[in-house]
């Protein structure tokens, strides 16, 4: 008989579907969950080397997987300057000038995080750096992560001038006499990206295992990160060192505008046996963001002629999924506006039959038309997985109404999309948003402001049990994996969560100050604060 390698005691384990039941017990081997049961089912499976957890009534948990986020941008950004929530420029400008002397040392002043929307409806321009900080490039990117506001110096050292074209993806910002003030958008990023410090290898690892750890201590166990081929090198070589504590799906970012024949020099595979890291297909941009009034609509913006950006649609995007389908690659296509929404669900609707085992995935799908929520469900031509991000309920509600009006009734449709349905995903877009689940959670169940407030589009709320199965179960449907993990049963992964209090039986703001107490990765106690 097989001795335990742990065991966890007196739990309440979640079972999507049905109820709570206290007093359970799980026994893990090998990384894995070897049985489920009672605590007297339980108890033979002890041997002499089983360490045993009492857990005193605690809800147990599948590990969280965050099915969208940036993992090498997360830890970058926790050695960057962080502008998130400045209420004013002056507060983002003052921010700058005191981080001065912790990166005198850098060639570049980077970060990330402003926000114009919560300034006005004006874009801060160069200038505005330039008071604080002339003598070196520095460049920040907004809270979105499609547009960029640069420093004179930066732009400079981007080659940036008057004459400088705009490219077709994007814009360069300019004033009334031609000259670049500073904002970049959408695929004009790639500009200053090229110009500045690549970090090295051992830094992007650092910063890796630095987010890894903040995973482990939110209970984040598995996540799905958009990434460029060098930052794979990365992850892969910490796999190979055993220091990967955490199952990484990834999508390679495609160049924008590259050839289509590129796709098959990705070299993609679908995952196969790997446990750890596993490459799942390619991320596509259709479109930029709300905050910078970049998604691709249907309709104008209020009160503007703008319908957006879009970056790749229509045919040339049905094209590039066709021929990733040809080549048994699953496609994530960046879509934020109603339009290109529905763009990426006709690329996906004419590749279907190429390959229907494939299973593409929608990212973000903020606005989506309410004759295009049908179009997700399995029974649809076009069915593909919704990875949404309610955490962006928070910071997107009141800009949302702004820019979309009343449209905004079909934004962040997760209910709507659930009875229609469709794999929901949940995940955060970090560090566009906090990592920490409950934020999400919290989000999706009660849609209303974090510091209080009246719910936004109630009807599209959902139950709590639903919204933790979307952050588990339906995460690892998501990415093939849902023979392994997203469930707690024997033989799956024990990736595990132990969270207090018991907020199934508490209001629902009590997701806000819950606190993951214990986090398992392959049966590993990787944090706890027990």
């Amino acid at each position: 008989m097989f001795c335990a390698d742990l065991i966890l005691n007196d739990v309440k384990v979640f079972d999507y579907g049905r109820p709570l039941v206290p007093g359970q017990a799980l026994a893990l081997k090998f990384g894995k969950i070897l049985a489920v049961g009672s605590k007297s089912d339980i108890a033979p499976l002890a041997g002499p080397d089983t360490q045993v957890i009492e857990l005193g009534g605690r809800v147990l948990l599948p590990g969280f997987c965050d099915s969208h986020l940036h993992l090498t941008s997360f830890g970058q950004s926790l050695r960057r300057i962080n502008l998130t929530g400045a209420k004013t420029l002056e507060e983002a400008l003052e921010r700058v000038r005191q981080s001065l002397s912790r990166f005198e040392s850098e060639p570049w002043l980077l970060g990330r995080g402003w926000d114009k929307n919560l300034w006005g409806e004006k874009f801060p321009a160069r200038g505005d750096l330039d008071s604080v900080v002339a003598d070196k490039p520095a460049a920040f990117s907004s809270r979105c992560g499609h547009i960029m506001w640069a420093n004179s110096a930066a732009l400079a050292a981007a080659g940036i001038t008057r004459e400088t074209p705009g490219p077709p993806d994007g814009e360069i910002e300019r004033d009334e006499n031609g000259e670049p003030t500073g904002i970049l958008k959408e695929g004009a990023l790639q500009l200053i990206k090229d110009a500045r410090p690549r970090p090295s290898v051992a830094a992007t690892r650092d910063g890796i295992l630095e987010a890894i750890g903040e995973a482990h201590r939110l209970g984040v166990t598995s996540v799905v990160t958009l990434a460029e081929k060098a930052e794979v090198s990365a992850l892969t070589e910490l796999e190979r060192e055993g220091k990967l504590s955490l199952r990484v799906s990834v999508y390679l970012e495609h160049p924008r505008h590259a050839p289509l024949g590129s796709i098959e020099e990705l070299g993609l595979r679908l995952p196969l046996a790997d446990e750890r890291l596993s490459i799942c297909g390619l991320k596509l941009y259709a479109d930029g963001s709300l905050g910078g009034q970049t998604a691709y609509m249907f309709e104008p913006y209020e009160n503007s002629e703008s319908c957006g950006i879009p970056v790749v649609h229509g045919e040339e995007l049905t094209q590039v999924v066709r021929r990733a389908s040809e080549a048994n690659v699953s496609c994530a296509i960046h879509a934020i506006g109603d339009r290109a929404v529905s763009d990426a669900l006709d690329a996906f609707e004419a590749s279907r039959k190429i390959n229907p085992d494939l299973r593409h995935r929608l990212e973000h799908a903020q606005l989506i038309r309410e004759q295009d929520i049908p179009r997700f469900s399995p029974l649809a031509r076009s069915s593909i997985i919704a990875s949404m991000q309610p955490v962006h309920i928070y910071g997107d509600m009141e800009t949302a109404d702004r820019y979309w009006g009343e449209r905004c009734r079909y934004a962040f449709p997760l209910r709507s999309l659930l009875e229609s349905g469709a794999c929901v995903a949940l995940g955060t877009d970090c560090p566009i948003e906090r990592l920490d689940p409950m934020l999400g959670l919290f989000a999706a169940c009660a849609r209303e402001p974090e510091e209080g407030g009246e719910p936004w589009y109630p009807e599209e709320a959902i139950e709590l049990d639903t919204a933790i199965n979307c952050y588990s179960a339906q995460g690892a449907y998501a990415t093939y994996s849902e023979d392994r993990r997203g469930t707690i049963a024997p033989g799956m992964d024990a990736d595990l969560v132990v969270v207090r209090p018991d907020f199934f039986e508490m209001p629902l703001r009590e997701l806000l100050s819950t606190k993951v107490e214990l986090t398992l990765f392959a049966g590993q106690v990787v944090h706890q604060e027990l």
